[in-house]
């Protein structure tokens, strides 16, 4: 059995008093449970004498594998704290945070599309008088060129403009 850094615990307690960190064994491995470090909370029912511990956080890196007790830790049981600072608060940050992550994703693609496609654009002007040479006919050149763009996911009208 491990024991959690006492200033770790003094952290968390500073934090919300109801939570503990304990050392989860692995008790059942034919279920695929892991050693890890887990954050509880004592949450109290009516009719009971002594409070059910939930698991409120299983302390894991980004792969699921172990992690150690530190600040990243605490940093997202406030993000995440649906108990102290309410659902709705919550739920609004993550929503804003993937809103600006697809925001983001979409200008670092229109970006990539747009340097892709001044690329093809001055490749085109330099060959545009060496088209008839080539044995294409130019309509059949132009619609391999947009056939080509509609697979890179951008168009004629983007790449002239």
């Amino acid at each position: 059995m491990y024991i959690p850094d006492p200033a770790f615990v003094r952290r968390l307690k500073s934090h919300d008093s109801a939570l503990k960190v304990r050392w989860l064994s692995n008790r059942w491995p034919q279920k695929g449970q892991r050693e890890r470090w887990a954050i509880y909370r004592e949450v109290f029912q009516r009719g009971r004498i002594s409070p059910w511990e939930v698991i409120i956080m299983l302390v894991t890196d980004s792969q699921g594998g172990y992690a150690p007790l530190s600040e990243t830790v605490l940093d997202s049981l406030r993000r995440g704290d649906t108990w102290k600072r309410g659902v709705k608060t919550v739920m609004n940050e993550l929503a804003e945070k993937q809103e600006n992550e697809q925001i983001s994703d979409d200008v670092t693609s229109k970006s990539e599309s747009v340097a892709m496609a001044e690329d093809m654009r001055s490749a085109a002007i330099k060959d545009a008088d060496n088209l008839g040479s080539l044995n294409i006919p130019k309509e059949d050149a132009v619609a391999m060129i947009e056939n080509d763009l509609a697979q890179r996911g951008t168009t004629y009208e983007e790449v002239m403009s």
